[in-house]
């Protein structure tokens, strides 16, 4: 029955309808991709500082509120690093555009949670970093740049290993 309802329907759709839904599936399936721990992108500071606080529980609260870290690093004095990461890839409109391979273009944007444990399992150290950046990887952005030339580069950065 949906199948004759959908090939019923989409005739009676004007061609510039069809053209628009077409579009909004297609962005909605790209929207954008993420990797890593979701429950990090809602951690800000102030969180951070409550989950690292020395009453806070150590490895067994931050566990319970992060789950498992994607990497851990085990030092032999029985201290620990715990890594959580977070990625998130939009790509912009110019990409769904006839010219996208031109002006190809996404949004990067990455959240990374360290945390150092002594031997205990108290918290000693913890850092939350943030980074967002655009990158332009079409055609048109690739040709824009200017090859570096050695003689535009500062005499430091100039290989010494010639003269």
């Amino acid at each position: 029955m949906k199948k004759r309802f959908a090939i019923a329907f989409f005739p009676v759709l004007g061609a510039g309808l069809r053209f628009g839904v077409a579009i909004f599936l297609a962005l909605s399936l790209a929207a954008c991709a993420t990797l890593g721990n979701r429950k990090l992108a809602d951690l800000d500071l102030l969180q951070a500082e409550a989950l690292t606080a020395q009453d806070a529980g150590g490895q067994t609260g931050i566990a319970a509120r992060l789950g498992k870290p994607q990497s851990e690093i085990v030092f032999s004095d029985g201290g620990r690093v715990w890594v959580y990461s977070y990625v998130r890839q939009t790509p912009k409109w110019q990409n769904f555009t006839n010219v996208g391979f031109l002006f190809k273009a996404q949004s990067n944007y990455a959240k990374e949670f360290v945390v150092y444990f002594d031997r205990t399992g108290v918290v000693r150290k913890w850092r939350l970093s943030e980074n967002s950046a655009e990158e332009k990887t079409g055609l048109a952005y690739q040709l824009a740049r200017k090859p570096r030339d050695e003689a535009t580069l500062a005499p430091d950065a100039r290989d010494r290993g010639a003269q």
